[in-house]
Parts: structure tokens; sequence; C-alpha cells
């Protein structure tokens, strides 16, 4: 099985073209007939084979040829789209690629995939302000407020670019959803989830305690974690700018109660390695959306309420330091706010109040 993994490949989905594509390589089988797959504007699948690709007798050729045949393939579609945009579309379009280079790679890819929809809306139609504002309208009536914000700024980030700030006149953002902030966990929760991870998925609660001690964000943050990210003079986590949500690296340190574990699980580990790796290869990081699932599994065993999740082990932590009397000072550079009232702030949202010497120290008429 090993061997046959050298010759799956499937490509990042490139933010440029209109299609997505699926490459079969018969895990390495040369008798079978390897090809790339994907569905063209109709609807319809079609297959590229590639001239004399499945004539090569050694594999490790072929997919050489193959992701030769692949790259120009893509080069051919996104050609071919920029082809068929004129006027204001292909001044849309040369705009964004020109400003992809500045913008986050999951940016790029979410302006790309608004363009793509918008101009699937217009197909044939011209783009003028009544035609964006039934675009608008669409998103109104099929799409979630936050999906249709999101589409308003790609859309006006592009026509403030090429100066036509007017086709935008009438639309406006729809106004902000506030959501229920997270739910904490009380000790009595804590207790009970601690019995049932150990007993029915023990890494899973050494995830939590890294979300809690260490206030790592649990997507990006810790699955991006390797074994040489954690020092183990100083006793801290090294959260480098390619994974850190604000793009900077930053140091968060393990508190005393947890260092034992880590030292546990991961000292005489490869450094390489993710904390968290993959189920399915360990040489690739863990899936956020399987941690979730089996987060989610663990609250409904436990019979827990909607407004719990992975993320409220954050501030649970933050909100125990505190009132165990950690300075907020050090709560909010573990947290990396970049300030007191954004932490406060946070807080506060999450339930925390700090009103001890208040209740304790009122005095009696």
């Amino acid at each position: 099985m090993a061997e046959q993994k050298k010759f799956c490949f499937q490509p990042k989905e490139n933010i440029n073209s209109p299609y997505k594509y699926t490459i079969y390589t018969a895990n390495g089988d040369i008798s079978k007939e390897w090809f790339i797959n994907y569905v063209d504007e109709a609807g319809k699948r079609c297959r590229k084979y590639g001239k004399g690709l499945n004539s090569i007798d050694d594999p490790h050729l072929r997919l050489l040829a193959l992701k030769k045949v692949y790259r120009e393939l893509v080069k051919e579609h996104i050609n071919k789209a920029k082809e068929e945009l004129t006027g204001i579309k292909l001044k849309l379009q040369l705009v964004l690629d020109k400003h992809c280079y500045d913008l986050k790679k999951k940016t790029a890819k979410t302006y790309n995939s608004h363009l793509r929809c918008f101009l699937h809306f217009l197909d044939k139609k011209k783009v003028n302000r009544n035609n964006v504002e039934s675009f608008f309208e669409y998103l109104r009536k099929e799409r979630s407020k936050t999906t249709r914000n999101g589409y308003y700024t790609t859309l006006q980030f592009l026509f403030n670019k090429i100066g036509r700030n007017d086709l935008m006149k009438n639309v406006e953002k729809s106004k902000r959803v506030f959501t229920e902030p997270y739910k904490l966990y009380q000790p009595y929760h804590i207790e009970k989830i601690k019995n049932y991870m150990l007993e029915h998925d023990p890494e899973l609660w050494l995830y939590v305690r890294f979300i809690y001690y260490c206030a790592l964000r649990p997507d990006n943050e810790l699955l991006g974690l390797r074994v040489q990210d954690l020092n183990f003079s100083d006793w801290t986590v090294r959260v480098s700018n390619k994974i850190a949500k604000n793009n900077r690296q930053r140091i968060a340190s393990i508190p005393l109660v947890f260092r034992g574990d880590v030292m546990v699980q991961f000292y005489d580990k490869y450094p390489g390695e993710f904390l968290f790796p993959s189920h399915k290869d360990r040489s690739k990081r863990g899936e956020y959306k399987r941690v979730y699932d089996r987060h989610r599994k663990v609250l409904k065993a436990l019979s827990f309420p909607n407004g719990y999740c992975v993320y409220s082990w954050r501030y649970t932590g933050a909100v125990m330091a505190a009132k165990a009397g950690v300075p907020l000072n050090q709560i909010k550079e573990q947290f990396d706010h970049h300030s007191l009232d954004q932490l406060y702030g946070y807080m506060r949202q999450a339930g925390f109040i700090d009103r001890d010497l208040l209740v304790n120290k009122f005095p009696e008429i």
C-alpha cells in the first residue's frame, strides 16, 4: 500500500480555473489507463488522456507526463475563459489577476470564487447597475447574510480598482448578524467531558487541553503545529506566521500543570512530525472537520445543548485563569490580542464578570 501512495496525485484547486479536476492514476497500475477528469460548462463529464501517456511503461515517468498534461490543460482552460470575457468583465478578471499576489492565499481563492459566480450569473448580460442589483437580490434570497456581505466586499474591491464604484451605488451591506457567544464549560462539565474522553478518545482530551492551556486556535494553529515548535527548555509553543491567524509569529507558554503530559507525548518524537497528524497519512496535518465531528460526538453523548463547541475551550481557559488571579495582561499575551479592551470584550461576551471585590467587600448599612 505504501508503494501505491507514490502514484496518488491530486492537484490543489487552481483558483483561476473555472473547472475542478480529478486525476486517476490507478494507484500506480500501468496496465490501466491514467487520465484527468473534469466537468465542462454544460455539465458534461470530460476526460483528458494525453498523447502517448498510457503507452509509457515506467509509472514514475508516466506520472511526470500526466502532471505535464494537467498543467497544460489548466493553462488552456484559463486562457479560454479569459478570451470569452470582454469589456468590464475582462477588466474585473485582469485586475483580480494582478492583485492576487498581494492578497492572502485564502482571500485570493475566495475573491476568484466570488467573481466566477458573479460572471456565471450574468452569463451574456452586460455589467450594469441593474444587473449588479439583480445579482445581490438573488444572493439575498438564496444565500445567508454573511455570504452576501462577502460578495459585497469582493465586488466593491474590484469595481473600486477599475473606477466603477457607481455600479454598487444602490447596493448595501446586509445588517450584521449577531450570533450567540460561545458557552463556557463549567468545572462539573469539564469533569464529565474529561472522564468520557479519557475512556473513548484520549487524543481528543490532549487536543482540547492545548486549546485550554495555550490559547491555541483549534484549526490552523493547533493542527499546523509540529514537534519542533515545542520548546522543552523554556516550555513554550512557537506559532509560526504561516499558521497564525494574524500572520505574525507568536509564542504561547505551556503552564506548569500541562508540561508533564506534553513531555510524555512528544519529547521523543521526530521534530518534523505534526502534533495531531491526519489519521490517513501521518505526514500530513489532521483535518479540522474530523476533530470537530469527534468533539461534537462527545458532547452529544453527554447531552450537551447547542452553543458548546471546540472553540469554547479557548475562552473557558481565559476565564478560569482570570478567576484564579492571573493578570489580564498576561492572558492577553497568551491569547495574542492587541489590547486589554479586546480581550475583556471577548471575556465579557463569554460571561466573565470581575466583581469579586464588589460581592465580598460591599459595605453594609
